[in-house]
């Protein structure tokens, strides 16, 4: 636009520009040495095009020296400005000597219209100098504004600022339009800028004139923006702003015109770029905010920016490494510094699926919730709905203005531009209801002292999506500020996020580090399909089960809620009587998917198989009297009962040929099987099993943890010819924190007592037979008694299950279960902390040969005493895991240095060397270590573990007995 300017008024420049004598006209030559007379400077037979810059002697340009940012003198004493940087340019271009002249603003103005001077660097175009002097092009259009005092908290319009003297420069353009456009003001002048200023400062004036930004260089420049905020200025007037010369010779005008065509678009705008942008040096962004959005973004009462996003951006840099400064502004006076470059970004605006006009969405920094503040006038109300007919204020740019409408076609809507007039309207009862942001709000209602006078509704809640915005010319921009965001940890955004809000249920970044991000292709086949079948048993409580309310629930059913909600995949379940139907049904595509799945090599060439996402240990559930059974052995000979399609009947059938298998349909009907007598036991995992302990009729029944089998992974079974499909679920899968695996199991192994008693049917026989109410009241006093024996009893089964289902139960340590929990605590830990900790991988040496010689049993001792050896060897703080066999690990944290966990390993190693004495005989045994250190070795678990099992087979390949680091 611009450029189109500059050249249409290139064209018009050669009209001419008046005849105002000039005193001190440039001297030219004409040939050799010979100079042109004033006289013939504006003879009409001398054309510009006979003028050549070799021809041309120096230019002088006036300045002021405090007209920042467009002429001035700066911090070394040398001309510098937006307008000197045009005209060393345009001297550059044409090979022609510039010098620059300051002046104060008056000297100015008198120097170029006497012509002592050639050039004005630039003054506003005013209807009084335009009889003076001529306006080249480029120029600029610029706000006029009148800066208040920060105190002045109750003026929001010029109207308002009449008892205030207002100070100006003597001579500026402020002076003419305040007088013109606002007779009634009192003006106060000085004869600088900087002069006004130190006015302000020592309070002489609390209203001054300006434009649109405050002079940098002026020395107290943060002192004076923080008592004169840039969002409490009042805009006034518009001028164009640009460099003249007098109105004396038109030639000379022609000539310097056409010498400013040749500038590129591309240098106009380098150098717009440079000084519009807030005087931001090399690197550093200039961010643009609305300062009246708290909490989000605000100005402190010295001036400071400060709010959420304002610390988001502030993280943005440390991340990025770019330098960056914030201009306060309103809402829309900071879009229009980034349309106009005066601003590189505006970092948090409201979007409705596009960005306005001219600007594109650089990154979507933030979403924030609107709920429904009702007046206390009308208590009770529980949804939007509730408020049919009422009058409910609404911010007419909110987002989501146009779905209230259509949703709640039986609103009363009253549109608001500000918070502070729909305050004032519910306050004075013109309003029952207001929608608004609910944090802003928050905080608008507490500074009005109004909190208590309305209250939150729960429902409906809208959402806007708040995006960081730069110009649409600006795409580099928006690649660097996407690369900056995408290293910033989120931990620090959660941070961030609780510092600034007040606690609420789904905090934007708290739930964004559990969203899936999916790519192109798993996008599109979802959008082909949207359903997915999955298919459950009726009765598994409680991994899967129809509930009371016809409700398909369970464990399975809360992990596949988890994936839905943070993948997008919706599920439709399908009910199956037993495990046997529902796998065929998913072999021949009936259903897409199914849940609790054991993979195996057999299976892997028919379906495909997710990650795991829950792991139970098997359990045999067997008559009490037997007591309990450290090892399967002990059935051998015997019968056990199992649910048909089970993967671990293979292994059983594989290793225990002598065990007999009675294969059943259903859990309920392996109970069945043990209660009557037809099994010896019954194996499951600890969650079907722990579900049947609770009730009354299994006070004869109790259970045994199967050591010889691994954990019982589940997975998710998927159709061969969905492997999209199987990506997505794994994404979801990987959103699933330990805390929340950890809250879903404390839900399903909560204490729900089935006593065999109708407390309401015994209550109700008690008051139609009131003859009879001492033995009724016997009954319930038994009944009671009964039942606290049953809590005691089940409360006690909890804290057996929980401690089954993280610890060896033949040693008593950790088992891998928890072992995974603590590194990664420990790993968290010490990430923020910068310290080291060290994961050792112990293999004994020599233990099968007890075994083999003395038998399990008495290895079994032997693995009893080393555990209480190595809990000797370190503190209470580490961690002491049987991972498996003969295979223990250490977790030792804390570290300053690898040596320590060198001496924990030597300890190791020496106890694991003194005899031990079991019931058969007196042994000897070694072990070999491998010590993974984090951060050094790895960052996760996985991986340390698996530093430390492979150095630890390089030890026994070294002759054992020993440890070793990487």
């Amino acid at each position: 636009m611009l450029y189109i300017i500059l050249l249409v008024l290139t064209v018009l420049s050669g009209l001419g520009a008046g005849s105002v004598l000039a005193k001190a006209p440039v001297a030219m030559q004409v040939s050799g040495t010979e100079n042109i007379s004033p006289k013939a400077l504006n003879s009409p037979s001398l054309a510009a095009s006979s003028l050549t810059p070799d021809k041309l002697g120096p230019v002088t340009v006036a300045i002021n020296k405090t007209s920042y940012p467009y002429h001035f003198i700066n911090e070394q004493g040398q001309p510098d400005g937006l307008t000197v940087d045009l005209w060393r340019l345009w001297g550059a271009k044409l090979d022609i000597d510039v010098e620059f002249l300051a002046f104060s603003w008056q000297e100015t103005l008198a120097k170029v219209s006497s012509g002592e001077v050639t050039l004005h660097a630039g003054m506003a175009q005013l209807r009084d100098r335009e009889k003076t002097f001529a306006y080249f092009s480029p120029n600029y259009l610029i706000a006029n504004h009148l800066y208040l005092h920060r105190d002045l908290t109750d003026v929001s319009t010029i109207e308002q600022i009449t008892p205030f003297a207002v100070g100006v420069v003597k001579g500026s353009l402020h002076v003419e339009s305040l007088q013109n456009q606002y007779p009634r003001l009192v003006l106060k002048p000085y004869a600088s800028r900087h002069q006004l200023y130190d006015a302000a400062l020592k309070g002489e004036v609390r209203i001054f004139a300006g434009i649109e930004n405050l002079s940098k260089n002026y020395p107290n420049h943060d002192k004076l923006a923080a008592m004169f905020p840039p969002y409490k200025r009042l805009s006034y007037d518009h001028k164009r702003y640009g460099s003249v010369m007098a109105k004396n010779n038109p030639v000379l005008f022609s000539f310097i015109q056409q010498g400013l065509s040749q500038i590129t678009p591309q240098e106009l705008m380098k150098i717009e770029r440079k000084w519009l942008g807030m005087n931001k040096q090399k690197g550093v962004l200039s961010l643009a905010f609305s300062a009246l959005l708290p909490p989000y973004m605000a100005v402190s009462p010295s001036g400071k920016p400060q709010g959420l996003f304002i610390d988001i951006w502030r993280l943005w840099s440390q991340y990025s490494g770019h330098k960056v400064e914030f201009i306060a502004d309103e809402m829309q006076g900071a879009i229009n510094k980034v349309k106009q470059h005066q601003a590189d970004v505006h970092i948090a605006y409201p979007v409705n699926g596009l960005a306005p006009d001219g600007l594109l969405s650089a990154w979507p920094l933030y979403k924030v919730q609107s709920r429904v503040y009702v007046s206390n006038r009308l208590p009770g109300l529980k949804n939007l709905q509730d408020l049919t007919g009422k009058r409910v204020g609404l911010f007419k740019t909110a987002p989501y203005h146009q779905d209230v409408a259509k949703l709640y076609p039986g609103l009363n809507l009253i549109y608001y531009t500000s918070h502070s007039d729909m305050i004032n309207d519910g306050e004075a009862g013109l309003l029952d209801a207001m929608i608004s942001e609910v944090e802003n709000m928050r905080v608008k209602l507490v500074q009005a002292n109004l909190q208590s006078s309305f209250y939150l509704l729960d429902e409906p809640v809208f959402h806007s999506q708040i995006s960081s915005l730069v110009s649409s010319d600006n795409e580099k921009l928006v690649e660097i500020i996407r690369d900056g965001f995408t290293h910033i940890p989120l931990t620090e955004l959660i941070t961030l996020e609780k510092k600034w809000l007040s606690p609420q249920r789904y905090p934007y970044f708290e739930q964004l580090k559990y969203q899936v991000k999916l790519n192109d292709t798993e996008q599109a086949w979802l959008k082909q399909y949207p359903t997915v079948k999955v298919g459950m048993v009726k009765k598994w409580p409680p991994m899967e089960f129809i509930d009371k309310q016809g409700e398909f629930s369970g464990i399975n059913r809360d992990v596949l809620n988890l994936i839905s909600e943070r993948a997008g995949v919706q599920f439709d379940y399908v009910a199956f009587d037993n495990w046997q139907l529902l796998y065929q049904a998913l072999l021949d595509n009936q259903v897409d998917m199914v849940a609790s799945a054991k993979s195996s090599e057999q299976r892997k060439a028919q379906l495909l198989f997710s990650q795991s996402y829950w792991q139970m240990p098997w359990v045999i559930l067997h008559p009490r009297h037997i007591g309990k059974q450290s090892s399967i052995r002990y059935f051998i000979g015997k019968e056990l009962a199992i649910v048909k399609g089970y993967q671990l009947i293979g292994r059983l059938k594989k290793d225990y040929p002598h065990i007999k298998l009675r294969l059943v349909d259903t859990v309920e009907e392996g109970l069945m099987a043990v209660q009557q007598g037809l099994a010896d036991g019954f194996i499951e995992t600890i969650a079907a099993t722990s579900e049947l302990l609770k009730r009354e009729s299994m006070v004869t029944l109790m259970i045994s943890v199967v050591e010889e089998h691994n954990l019982e992974h589940s997975h998710l079974a998927i159709r061969k010819d969905w492997p999209e499909l199987q990506e997505i679920v794994n994404k979801g899968i990987a959103s699933i924190s330990e805390d929340k695996v950890q809250d879903i199991y404390e839900r399903w192994f909560g204490i729900e007592i089935d006593t065999g008693f109708d407390k309401n049917v015994v209550m109700r026989v008690a008051a139609q037979a009131g003859f009879i109410i001492f033995i009724i009241i016997l009954v319930i006093m038994l009944w009671n008694r009964r039942l606290q024996v049953e809590i005691s009893r089940s409360k006690a089964l909890k804290v057996q299950m929980n401690h089954m289902a993280t610890h060896d139960e033949l040693t008593g340590l950790a088992n891998r279960v928890l072992l995974k929990e603590q590194i990664n605590s420990a790993i968290a830990f010490h990430q923020r902390q910068q310290l080291e900790m060290a994961v050792l991988f112990i293999d004994l040496d020599g233990f099968k040969g007890v075994n083999d010689s003395y038998g399990h049993d008495v290895g079994d001792e032997l693995l009893v005493q080393l555990a209480q050896r190595l809990l000797l060897c370190v503190r209470k703080s580490d961690t002491v895991a049987r991972f498996g066999g003969d295979e223990f690990v250490l977790v030792l944290t804390g570290l300053h240095h690898k040596s320590e966990a060198a001496f924990i390993a030597d300890k190791v190693i020496h106890q694991a060397q003194m005899p031990f004495t079991l019931s058969a005989a007196t042994v000897n045994i070694g072990c070999s270590i491998g010590i993974a250190v984090y951060p050094e070795d790895g960052a996760t678990e996985p991986e340390l573990i698996k530093v430390a099992d492979t150095l630890m087979y390089k030890v026994k390949g070294k002759g054992k007995n020993h440890y070793s680091f990487t």
